[in-house]
């Protein structure tokens, strides 16, 4: 997992007991960036 995502992941888990739109906001970018990383590893897989 590159490093990018585990401060993503950081963030999440700190805002966790913070304002609940916050946390959502936090949460869609995780999953954009780990969708981000999966296509890019397919990819290189693939080519």
């Amino acid at each position: 997992m590159n490093a990018a995502l585990r401060n993503r992941m950081l963030a999440c888990d700190l805002l966790v007991a913070g304002d609940p739109d916050e946390v959502a906001d936090e949460v869609l970018a995780l999953a954009r960036d780990l969708v981000r990383v999966t296509d890019e590893r397919i990819r290189t897989w693939t080519s």
